[in-house]
């Protein structure tokens, strides 16, 4: 049985720059699927802050609605009016949810990612020259 012992394989220089250039595109592509899904974690932080923000306008505009509707004389309703106006009070009672703050390490970790992105680009330009 063979333990820690290196093996060395001569290979055509054309061969060796195609596939460092093979393995740095590689990396760049995983780059590209790293900043797309934080692009996809802020979208959907920015969604659920946009989405509780509809909620308050939607319960602050049915309590507007309601106190014109106490100020309002009663008149009398059919029954299937009532129900439906029943089910709508109850679409719009939500519970609010807690706020999405941005996390400052994902802003990091995104610079981080463009700037290995960089680098690795910069490297395939020197490969590709030769």
């Amino acid at each position: 049985m063979v333990k820690n012992q290196e093996l060395h394989v001569a290979i055509e220089f054309s061969d060796y720059k195609l596939n460092k250039s093979n393995i740095l595109n590689s990396k760049i592509d995983a780059l590209n699927v790293m900043r797309g899904l934080q692009t996809m974690r802020q979208l959907k932080e920015e969604k659920a802050k946009l989405k509780q923000r509809l909620f308050v306008l939607c319960n602050q505009t049915l309590q507007a609605v309601q106190r014109l509707e106490n100020k309002m004389p009663d008149v009398k309703q059919p029954k299937l009016l009532k129900t439906t106006q029943e089910k709508s009070e109850e679409i719009f009672e939500v519970k609010t949810k807690r706020m999405v703050n941005i996390d400052p390490e994902i802003e990091a970790k995104k610079q981080s990612i463009d700037d290995e992105l960089r680098s690795i680009q910069e490297k395939l330009k020197i490969i590709n020259s030769y």
